[in-house]
């Protein structure tokens, strides 16, 4: 039964939510009148798209937790940050400047940040990476939601598929010390699973552009929760890698995808966003094995 109720809380509840959103911005038609109109129809479809987010990532965590738009627990707190990040995604849709469509977002997602840091006495020894941590997240999810939102839907889609294994490497990692973040992720995977199969189609429009910013957040504050929780002594490198794995691959691979006209090298694009992924998972899984403290006290 307990199982049951996680699946359908962190998976099917998530997909449902994702599902209704992109349902609705796909029955938003385009229009090819002028730019201003084009402009004007990627804000409209984003509005449901980024409403889905938050509903499902925030029902994720408030269905086995509590209600509360902002908790005493920093870790609580990052379903307010992701609807800030979602609201900034929204917000700037249908801006044409692209410096300050990613100046509002990367504040937004840095101000979120800060939110999920704990501070106060307990968490002093935080304090000397506080920079680190906090620049971590906000570049782990800036970059990432960058190259996945300059890609055409087949390439974006393949991306956030390829995210989905470095997420379920990442919920091994916080499985070790902190579940209670763990299944989060899960809904994090549905949302973007969901979106990602759905952006398959052919002449498909691009979903994944709003969506993959409160994702990358909620997965990044997430990872560095747990290792802010976690008395494993697993080194914050490890977690790092981890909150960075998704803007890496797509870092990595967005030259191929830019400069991938013919359908040949398109489809070879895709498949090295795939063997990236695995390959990040793979390090991240593996790493976590060797990193966890083995035997204990004897008596």
């Amino acid at each position: 039964m307990f199982e049951l109720k996680v699946l359908a809380i962190n998976v099917l509840l998530p997909a449902a939510a994702a599902v209704v959103g992109a349902v609705i911005a796909l029955r938003i038609k385009g229009a090819n009148s002028s730019q201003h109109s084009e402009r004007s129809v990627d804000f409209v479809r984003s509005v449901p798209i980024g409403i889905a987010t938050i509903v499902a990532i925030w029902g994720a965590v408030a269905f086995r937790n509590e209600w509360a738009v902002w908790h005493e627990d920093a870790w609580m707190r990052f379903p307010t940050g992701v609807a800030l990040v979602a609201l900034a995604a929204v917000v700037t849709a249908g801006l044409n400047n692209v410096w300050i469509v990613w100046l509002l977002r990367g504040g937004a997602v840095f101000v979120a940040a800060l939110a999920v840091f704990p501070l106060g006495e307990a968490w002093e020894f935080l304090l000397p990476k506080r920079h680190i941590w906090l620049s971590t997240i906000t570049l782990g999810t800036v970059v990432g939601w960058f190259c996945i939102e300059r890609r055409q839907p087949l390439a974006s889609a393949i991306l956030g598929i390829g995210w989905i294994l470095i997420l379920i490497a990442a919920a091994y990692l916080t499985s070790q010390s902190f579940l209670k973040v763990t299944e989060p992720l899960m809904a994090v995977a549905a949302v973007l699973g969901c979106l990602s199969l759905l952006s398959l189609r052919r002449g498909s429009p691009q979903l994944l552009g709003v969506a993959a910013g409160p994702c990358l957040f909620a997965s990044s504050s997430a990872i560095a929760s747990a290792q802010f929780n976690s008395f494993l002594g697993l080194p914050d490198t490890l977690s790092w890698l981890a909150i960075l794995a998704p803007a890496s691959a797509a870092a990595v691979t967005d030259w191929t995808c830019a400069s991938a006209n013919a359908r040949g090298r398109l489809y070879q694009s895709l498949w090295l966003t795939l063997i990236v992924c695995v390959g990040l998972a793979a390090v991240i899984i593996a790493w976590t094995e060797l990193a966890q403290p083995v035997g204990g006290e004897e008596w």
